[in-house]
């Protein structure tokens, strides 16, 4: 995002902590508000072993996405755990997740509302999250390799991927076994 994009985001969340990685410090301004880097063993070295003690309800809030700013100017919206976990259970029911669904193929952009989606029904259902390389999405043998690779079973796929992807098995003569 372009760093006022990224400025008007942390002043409307009122954020009070930014979670990063060593080599993204300084891409956001914020000035004064603490840092967690992620990748700084140092840092995590810190932190107590014991799980925290539970204080969020239903209707705190989960997180907050940005819309895309279709009026010029982006808006936060708020969602719940409330909301969050309605989401997840509609799709455990209607997608099987805890039966059928084991292995998730994530490939959706951090910074986009879909990823949400997939993280939580991976996780809420005991299943793993496969991260596929972004660049992977346009090249189908190597995100078909990566499916076959983590028996990847349950995918939300946009259509042109998806078109590459099966254009892809039907030259090679493969299929997708999981």
């Amino acid at each position: 995002y372009p760093a006022d994009r990224l400025a008007l985001m942390v002043s409307e969340s009122r954020m009070s902590l930014l979670l990063t990685q060593q080599s993204l410090e300084g891409t956001v301004e914020a000035p004064g508000l603490p840092r967690y880097l992620l990748d700084v063993e140092a840092a995590r070295a810190g932190l107590p072993t014991d799980a925290p003690t539970r204080t969020a309800s239903s209707e705190n809030l989960a997180y907050v996405v940005f819309t895309s700013g279709s009026t010029g100017t982006p808006k936060g919206v708020m969602v719940s755990h409330r909301s969050w976990a309605n989401a997840y259970l509609g799709w455990e029911r209607s997608y099987g997740l805890k039966e059928a669904c084991r292995s998730h193929l994530q490939m959706a952009s951090f910074s986009f509302d879909v990823f949400g989606g997939d993280l939580s029904r991976a996780l809420c259902s005991g299943g793993k999250l496969v991260l596929s390389p972004r660049e992977w999405l346009l090249e189908p043998g190597k995100l078909h390799g990566l499916m076959e690779a983590e028996a990847v079973d349950c995918a939300e796929f946009v259509p042109a991927v998806l078109r590459g992807l099966l254009q892809h098995l039907e030259e090679t003569g493969q299929r997708l076994e999981a």
